[in-house]
């Protein structure tokens, strides 16, 4: 600390680590608050105080940064960018969306019960249920056509 023992905006911390130079966002907003009501005539105080005080409790919203695309996991079975359909049991998905008998089997052998469970399958489950590719591309389509897209932002 400076001279008196105290840090304050226009008396930072004299301390190796503190980069005065580096101010946050909030920091650097309440410094040009506290500059420009200091250069304003005595008239508009009321009216910067006002202000200051609506920027304290709802404080501007700092531009959002572009973030980067969700990238799809291909190990699993249901695209990243789908969420899962209504729940229902095992062989009413599987007559709904048409898969073979011996899907429907596989799937209630590896005690799958519902529908809401197979959106946690991966290529290496499916494989490991001695699924063929036939199955594998009939179960990745029936499970695209249960799940609902992913609303963009």
């Amino acid at each position: 600390l400076k001279e008196d023992g105290t840090a304050t905006l226009n008396n930072p911390p004299n301390h190796c680590l503190f980069d005065p130079e580096c101010l946050s966002p909030v920091l650097q907003r309440r410094k040009e608050a506290l500059a420009a009501s200091s250069s304003q005539a005595s008239t508009s105080a009321p009216l910067t105080l006002i202000s200051n005080l609506i920027n304290a409790i709802c404080p501007q919203a700092l531009p959002m940064t572009p973030t980067l695309p969700v990238m799809d996991d291909p190990t699993r079975l249901l695209s990243t960018s789908r969420f899962p359909g209504l729940d229902m049991p095992l062989a009413e998905f599987c007559q709904k969306y048409e898969l073979s008998d011996n899907i429907c089997t596989k799937l209630t052998t590896n005690a799958f019960k519902n529908s809401r469970s197979l959106h946690f399958l991966t290529l290496e489950d499916v494989h490991e249920m001695k699924f063929l590719r036939g199955e594998i591309a009939a179960l990745r389509d029936g499970l695209e056509m249960w799940s609902t897209a992913v609303p963009s932002a």
